[in-house]
This record gives C-alpha cells, structure tokens and sequence, in this order.
C-alpha cells in the first residue's frame, strides 16, 4: 500500500531511544510524505527488549510516583471519555474488543459499565478470574465484535495493514472501529522535532498522517 525508500531524499529525522537502550534510529516517508517508517527496523524477536523499562506507562500503572499518578488520573479521564464516545453505538448486546489492551485497564472499566467487553494483549498477564475476557494468542480471531478498539496500537506493530484488515473480518454488520495514533504532522511534532514523545523509536514502528490512516481504513 505504502513504499517506503531508506534513502536520504526520504530522510525525515533521526532520533535516539530515549527510554530503554540510547540505540539511534531514523523515519524515513513515502514519497508523498504521507506515512513514515522506522528504521532500522527491529526484528518481532528482539522488540521485547525495547519495552523493558518500569518507566514505560501503558504496562506499569501501579507507581508511587507522582508522574505516576498524574499518568493514572489522565488515564481515568480517557476511560470515561471513551465510553462517552462509544455510547452512541452501543446496544445491550454489543460485544467490544480492545486490541491491545496494555494493562486492561480499559476492558476492566467498561465491564464495571456493563460493557460485554474483551481485552487482547501479548504482554498481559492476568488473573484466572478475568481469563474468560482477556484473550490469550489469536482466540480473539473466533470472536465476532460491534465495536474494536486500536488505542494506539498501529503504530507499535510490523505490518499495520494486515492486521487492520484482520480485525475488519471480526466486525459484525456496521460495526466501528475506534483507532488512535499520533499524527506525525501535527503541530507538536513540528515543535518537539526529534524529541516529539510521538516518535518514540523504535516501539512505534510507523508514523501516520490523516491522510495515510485514511486511505488505510478505506481499503477493502
């Protein structure tokens, strides 16, 4: 869908991993300036090690620290924003997935909502307790669901596309799927530069504008 060349003209920035292993890392676009790609790229084997630090929120909820809180109460407020979002498509009978879930926070808030909701994460232990909606491998693929949620996910995984067309197969009939991910042209990164949080090399993997999300959602 997207050619990306590694070459100089293509050149977008460079940037280091600020978190876990200073490595340093380049984003190259298409050529029509529309998506970017991260490279090198690191191998599915070796990305673990990239996630492997207490300060990388989205799997370390639970810190006494004041960031620590202050990313929780951002959370909280995004959870209820969210259910807002989804309350026009919900029924009593609507099933959600959310595909990537993190810690599970938000599968577990919706379904203290009354939300038949399911969660899916490759790095996610849970209790057995909570093992009938938190699915493990790819029994999320027998599943049917009304609404599915990508909370910043695309951008942390090698192939965007496939997988997006995968979860369009699990949809039931004018079902919706709700996708974040930062936009690679918006005003912040313009300021940040290098050091824009969205870039986050090398987890996020791509780097996606309105109109590359666009075409890749409208694709059939």
């Amino acid at each position: 869908m997207f050619h990306v060349e590694h070459n100089q003209e293509n050149l977008h920035c460079a940037a280091k991993d600020y978190l876990v292993t200073g490595e340093s890392f380049q984003v190259y676009l298409d050529k029509n300036k529309t998506i970017g790609q991260t490279f090198p790229i690191p191998k599915k084997a070796e990305m673990n090690k990239y996630y492997n630090s207490k300060e990388y929120s989205p799997h370390y909820l639970n810190k006494r620290t004041l960031l620590g809180n202050l990313y929780l109460a951002v959370r909280n407020h995004m959870n209820h924003k969210r259910l807002t979002w989804l309350k026009n498509y919900l029924k009593r009978s609507s099933r959600v997935l959310d595909y990537g879930c993190g810690s599970g926070e938000f599968v577990r808030y919706l379904r203290s909502k009354s939300v038949t909701a399911y969660g899916y994460d490759p790095n996610l232990t849970v209790n057995s307790d909570e093992s009938n909606y938190f699915i493990k491998n790819d029994a999320w693929k027998k599943k049917t669901y009304d609404i599915i949620f990508l909370w910043h996910v695309l951008e942390h995984t090698h192939d965007p596309f496939l997988l997006l067309q995968s979860l369009k197969k699990r949809l039931t009939k004018n079902g919706k799927i709700f996708i974040a991910i930062p936009n690679f042209k918006s005003y912040d990164s313009k300021h940040y530069g290098e050091y824009w949080a969205g870039y986050d090399l090398p987890r996020h993997l791509w780097h996606f504008s309105r109109k590359s999300i666009n075409k890749i959602a409208k694709k059939k």
